[in-house]
């Protein structure tokens, strides 16, 4: 092999690893932005057709995606009535294989549960 191949190649399976190494740390949160878009066009939508909800659950799946849309949700008249907050991986039970026990698999889940409940904005 020519070195330039050679170096390609090494530098492909040291990304695959990190890939993976990574992955088994955290996971990226593909959907956050489209989560925070449509909670903002919602919060457009009420203003403009001035109903708003009397109560509002939402889950979020990280700490910053709360910041936000909380700081909307308050400018529009909403204050938090209840916050829960859980481990954002939730361990399923492990499997067996052929060659033994598996590492317990984890899958990620929100963070935050809220209930806002709405009054009037002066």
């Amino acid at each position: 092999m020519n070195s330039p191949v050679l170096l390609l190649v090494i530098l492909l399976l040291l990304f695959l690893v990190a890939g993976f190494v990574s992955s088994q740390q955290r996971s990226i949160d593909f959907a956050g932005p489209l989560r925070l878009w449509l909670w903002a066009r919602d919060v457009r939508r009420m203003q403009r057709r001035d109903r708003f909800p009397e109560t509002l659950r939402r889950s979020y799946w990280s700490p910053r995606e709360y910041q936000r849309d909380s700081r909307l949700l308050q400018s529009i008249g909403y204050g938090v009535v209840n916050e829960q907050r859980s481990d954002p991986y939730e361990e399923l039970p492990a499997g067996v294989s052929l060659v033994g026990r598996r590492q317990p698999a984890r899958r990620r889940v929100p963070m935050f549960y809220v209930l806002y409940e709405h009054h009037e904005v002066r």
